[in-house]
């Protein structure tokens, strides 16, 4: 009987160690610079370069089987446009014998650096770091880390924060429940209007010494303070400034319904 039982044991250990984690690979092979579409219901997703012709994807699982009867994967390459499917629920909830249930997905990535990016999860982290191009980033309840990017980026998120330093030509970055903060980098240009919005969080920017932008600044409850050279214009109060930064040029535009506004001179920048 006891025999019995600890094979039993043994059995169940065993089976939730196998279930305890799970991975998946693919290679895909580029004759030009790639487009990655990721699509994830609560993946984590992170995205860096290396100097190969392929885009590598790497999917590792805890508590949670990748295949037929569990996590279910597409994926798909037209060209150099390479698309990834990884469908969650966090409503799916898994118990194993000692009653654990949590549920974890990541998502890594490895290609050129110079590429457009196409990433959307639901309620997961999304980080980029080190890429060059144009950059759609979508979470709905999780944090975007974004380092040291070149090009054009439009962010979102519907509740959680977001950090970018790069670079930039374009920039859209806005969430519904988080701060967000920029660094912009020298070289930047704007090429059209930007925009920094937070509909309950702070916006901290920091800008390089020789950037010129019209401006618009406006906080429904909060303060507003600009540590680089403003001339203002028309009107003014203590919840919205309209002016001018350097030369002047296209929009600037920050925004925050419930939250501070803090623009301040990039550190190091002359």
């Amino acid at each position: 009987m006891r025999s019995r039982l600890l094979l039993i044991a043994l059995t169940v250990l065993t089976l939730s160690l196998l279930a305890s984690a799970d991975e998946w690979n693919k290679s895909f092979s580029l004759n030009g610079r790639p487009e990655l579409h990721v699509k994830t219901g609560d993946a984590n997703i992170r995205v860096e370069p290396w100097d190969r012709s392929t885009v590598d994807i790497h999917v590792t699982t805890q508590n949670w089987k990748i295949g037929q009867d569990g996590l279910q994967i597409t994926d798909r390459q037209t060209g150099n446009d390479v698309s990834l499917e990884v469908p969650t629920n966090r409503n799916e909830f898994y118990f194993n014998w000692n009653g654990t249930r949590n549920r974890r997905v990541d998502i890594v990535v490895h290609m050129p650096k110079l590429a457009r990016l196409d990433l959307h999860t639901q309620d997961g982290n999304i980080e980029v770091h080190d890429m060059k191009g144009d950059f759609t980033l979508k979470s709905g309840d999780g944090r975007q880390q974004i380092d040291h990017i070149d090009g054009t980026l439009d962010a979102g998120s519907g509740d959680g924060e977001i950090e970018v330093t790069g670079r930039f030509d374009k920039l859209n970055v806005r969430s519904g429940d988080g701060r967000v903060e920029a660094r912009v980098l020298p070289g930047s240009k704007m090429t059209s209007d930007w925009s920094m919005r937070a509909n309950d969080g702070s916006i901290h920017l920091q800008l390089p010494a020789d950037f010129s932008a019209d401006l618009e600044a406006l906080t429904g409850d909060g303060r507003i303070d600009f540590e680089v050279p403003v001339q203002m214009t028309g009107r003014t109060g203590g919840k919205t400034i309209h002016g001018k930064i350097g030369n002047g040029g296209a929009l600037l535009n920050l925004h925050t319904g419930d939250g501070s506004i803090r623009v301040e001179k990039l550190e190091g920048s002359i």
